[in-house]
């Protein structure tokens, strides 16, 4: 099929596309190309730009072409771990192309932003976060630091399918691999889009050495993902400092609640903790027995003081608080939907 049978194919499905220079930077062949992200191309502009292969073709994302989204892997062997994990009805409903350096996974969604850095990498995470391209020939080394996934949403494209392989320097194909065909790209809920972005993030290993620039790019991945966490800004700490149930968060670890107080799992009588107050309202649990598991107080210390949050990172989630926040979030998002 000739690029512009294959550019008319992508319009008559409502996608909207772009020219694409052959000068292996995948620039746009166009002085503008901003008019595209509102208005699909007619036929007579595609002729102008195809009709003698000397441009390849450029998708463009976003509402434009029925919120399109494509979550972009820069290396290859980061597919599969993510792919698997994903619900087999949710696998069958993705489009995905094989780049020269990667992957494009295609999908339609009602929710959509813009362009999203989902996981980075850095070389101060060690030689085993290197990755060499699978493709024999390719010559792709990580070396540095990056973005290992990214999608592209509102004010992004990427090169379709069906484009001459001087798109890229490579000179290597974008390739469908499995899933519809680009045309036929499918819609998914936005629970499984928060789901697909949810798997990519922990990819990420760039943590450790954030700049403020990538922390601001993180927090627009996890509104995204979780929604802002409420109108007035509180963190999801504050907010389950307040929220949360100490009978939610006690009992299911065997503690038991009398009226003088909590007693530790394994105990029959007597008071290993009690509840107060601190100077903001909020409920302390302070615990006496040094039989308490993770809320034992340490060093020698006759009692250790916790609220909500801190207890909860430590009995579900061993103390690590990003993964309690994490689901604290969740939390927020559910109580926001009832």
């Amino acid at each position: 099929m000739s690029t512009l049978e294959t550019a008319l194919e992508y319009i008559k499905a409502d996608i909207s596309v772009i020219p694409l220079r052959l000068d292996g930077r995948k620039g746009p062949a166009i002085p503008a190309w901003a008019p595209y992200k509102s208005k699909i191309a007619n036929e007579d502009e595609c002729r102008t730009w195809f009709l003698f292969d000397e441009q390849a073709i450029g998708i463009v994302c976003g509402s434009i072409s029925g919120g399109l989204e494509v979550i972009d892997f820069d290396m290859h062997h980061l597919l599969w771990p993510w792919f698997d994990g994903l619900p087999r009805d949710l696998q069958t409903r993705l489009v995905v192309v094989e780049t020269p350096g990667g992957w494009h996974v295609l999908y339609r969604c009602i929710e959509i932003c813009g362009n999203r850095k989902l996981a980075m990498w850095e070389e101060a995470c060690g030689p085993s976060q290197r990755d060499i391209g699978h493709r024999e020939g390719t010559g792709f080394e990580s070396i540095g630091k990056g973005v290992r996934i990214e999608t592209r949403g509102e004010g992004g494209y990427i090169v379709g399918e069906g484009s001459p392989c001087d798109v890229h320097s490579s000179g290597i194909p974008y390739v469908h691999y499995m899933g519809p065909p680009v045309k036929d790209v499918q819609y998914v809920s936005p629970d499984e889009r928060r789901l697909m972005w949810q798997r990519a993030m922990t990819f990420d290993c760039s943590r450790h050495r954030e700049s403020a620039a990538l922390k601001r790019a993180r927090q627009k991945v996890k509104e995204e993902i979780y929604g802002p966490i409420v109108s007035d800004g509180t963190e999801p700490w504050t907010w389950f400092d307040v929220h949360g149930d100490w009978f939610e968060i006690l009992e299911p670890h065997g503690w038991s609640w009398t009226s003088y107080g909590w007693i530790r799992p394994g105990k029959e009588h007597g008071t290993s903790a009690t509840l107060g107050n601190n100077a903001n309202g909020e409920q302390i649990l302070t615990v006496f027995s040094t039989s308490a598991g993770p809320l034992s107080p340490i060093n020698g210390a006759s009692h250790a003081s916790f609220g909500k949050f801190n207890a909860l990172a430590l009995l579900e989630f061993g103390g690590d608080r990003a993964e309690a926040a994490k689901h604290v979030r969740a939390m927020m998002v559910q109580r926001r939907a009832a």
